[in-house]
């Protein structure tokens, strides 16, 4: 039963699970790990989302596991902690370096560039992203698809891309915590860590 559960929360449209960007980078960590999909917004899908959170909470009160791995981002989401950029490198590690060195002006091949040269390097990058799972383009500020990436900005433009990539999936992490409250309080969640919930429940 569990694993029919699995293979339609994988195969719903839009699915409510998502591989995480790391599926496609070789060296990064939790490479199998899914994460809650961003598109999964509409009503259906959210209702869903709860029924995943029941699920969850099922699972700690009789012992029983699911048939998926969710990335740690997702635990400390429904833990009701922030996750730091650090944490979201198990997700998408290519993202979270590319934050680094623009921040830091730490690029592999010329840091501490001057002004003109961190504009070159930088100049393909824009004030709008992609979502996490690869659909539409979002832009972090009115006008930012038009804005690119320059040396002056580059402190606006990390706060920004950051505080997206860490918030995009809040609507689902919301729901999936008013399911887990169907079957028991939240309040118990505190008493484990983001690394003991996921042993307890996959």
């Amino acid at each position: 039963v569990m694993e029919d559960i699995g293979a339609q929360l994988h195969s719903a449209a839009p699915p409510l699970l998502v591989p995480s960007p790391n599926r496609s980078q070789p060296l990064a960590r939790d490479r199998g790990k899914r994460m809650l999909s961003p598109a999964a917004s509409g009503a259906w899908a959210l209702q869903r989302l709860e029924a995943v959170g029941a699920l969850i909470g099922v699972t700690l009160r009789t012992g029983s596991t699911l048939p998926f791995e969710l990335a740690n981002v997702v635990w400390l989401a429904l833990l009701g902690e922030a996750p730091s950029l650090q944490a979201y490198a198990k997700v998408d590690k290519s993202f979270t370096e590319l934050v680094t060195q623009v921040r830091d002006n730490s690029h592999p091949s010329c840091p501490d560039m001057d002004p003109e040269a961190c504009d070159a390097v930088y100049d393909c990058i824009t004030f709008a992203m992609h979502r996490s799972d690869g659909g539409s383009t979002v832009e972090l500020k009115p006008g930012g698809a038009s804005l690119s990436l320059t040396y002056h900005n580059r402190s606006e433009w990390c706060s920004l891309a950051t505080a997206f990539r860490l918030h995009e999936c809040d609507a689902q992490t919301a729901a999936v915590r008013r399911g887990v409250a169907q079957i028991l309080p939240l309040e118990a969640l505190v008493l484990y860590t983001a690394d003991e919930l996921e042993r307890l429940v996959c």
